[in-house]
């Protein structure tokens, strides 16, 4: 069994900040994920059709740095070589992960020593410690020991593992996180639209040409673009087929372009937990409680003026400080 200071559930940007500012504090950390490989929402995706192979960005297509705080993370990424700037849109540059999105929490990730493959299946508190049950290599069982916990993972899954009768649980309890449709489109020839075309219409948030982003491969031959359904047009359509999902946005894009979609590949993927709506509990970015136990995450920032990958970095940022008992407040104008 694993003994810990802090024993953090989820490893997306979050909690990967989180873990990797507590280790350079001094503390011992521990970081599991259920899944196989980093990623959320700097997910990547790697499509091997007949003929072609593809690789595009599946979780945020790129973004932008308003804060002081996530600008010098950002700058010191790109030094490190895992981010570039892509363009610049509405007076923002907007940065993607090179060669792909996912390469900044691969490298976070190898930094803090993640743990993947370990489902976390309960959280109990002991007199002075946590006692941690998950599920590794088919087996369930006490997995670790630690002194604090932090739930860095989507509203709905970490409501499910906080204990009954937690005060943090009835914060949760009425959280939405609405599912989002992505979709990818290899085509044979380029589209007449912009390479970033934000909210081009009520069924489309947004659409990427990953050819034009730095440092991508495409020795394929083809055109990639990566269509982001809306909230709400997703919403209603949770229980369609992917073909069918495919077969609708690839519609929508087409009445977008005067080119016709000589489509090569396709995939469609469903996040059942993209973006929150209306937590307002919190003013700091996260919440912790006296007996160890914490939560961090890009929807207690959903008030604010930033979202999705910066929201998510310093929310795991501004607990790590606030473990480390240090008065740092977060500036998000």
């Amino acid at each position: 069994m694993i003994s810990t200071d802090v024993f953090v559930i989820g490893a997306g940007l979050a909690g990967l900040t989180l873990a990797q500012q507590l280790k350079r504090q001094g503390k011992q950390v521990i970081c599991v994920d259920k899944a196989r490989g980093s990623g959320g929402r700097l997910s990547s995706k790697r499509v091997k059709g007949k003929q072609h192979t593809v690789s595009f960005d599946l979780g945020a297509s790129s973004f932008s740095a308003k804060t002081h705080d996530f600008n010098k993370a950002v700058e010191q990424w790109c030094e490190q070589g895992c981010v570039a700037s892509w363009l610049k849109q509405n007076d923002a540059t907007q940065y993607v992960g090179t060669p792909r999105s996912s390469s900044v929490t691969r490298l976070l990730a190898d930094d803090v020593g993640v743990l993947f493959g370990v489902r976390v299946t309960a959280i109990v508190k002991n007199e002075n410690s946590w006692s941690i049950f998950a599920e590794q290599n088919d087996q369930n069982g006490l997995f670790a020991n630690a002194k604090e916990v932090v739930l860095a993972s989507p509203a709905p899954q970490s409501y499910a593992l906080i204990p009954d009768e937690h005060e943090l649980k009835q914060l949760l309890k009425d959280v939405n996180i609405f599912p989002q449709w992505v979709v990818m489109l290899a085509v044979q020839n380029p589209l007449s639209i912009a390479k970033l075309y934000e909210a081009p219409n009520a069924n489309i948030a947004r659409i990427s040409y990953e050819n034009s982003k730095p440092e991508r491969d495409s020795t394929h031959g083809l055109h990639v673009y990566c269509v982001q359904a809306s909230l709400q047009w997703s919403e209603k359509r949770l229980d369609y087929s992917n073909d069918k999902v495919i077969y609708e946005l690839a519609g929508e894009l087409s009445q977008l372009c005067d080119e016709p979609l000589n489509i090569k590949l396709d995939y469609a993927h469903r996040w059942l937990y993209s973006k929150g709506s209306n937590f307002s509990h919190d003013t700091e970015g996260f919440l912790s409680c006296d007996d160890g136990l914490s939560l961090c995450g890009d929807y207690l920032l959903s008030n604010t003026n930033v979202d999705g990958v910066e929201a998510a970095y310093l929310s795991g940022y501004a607990l790590a400080m606030h473990m480390n008992k240090s008065n740092v407040k977060l500036t998000l104008g």
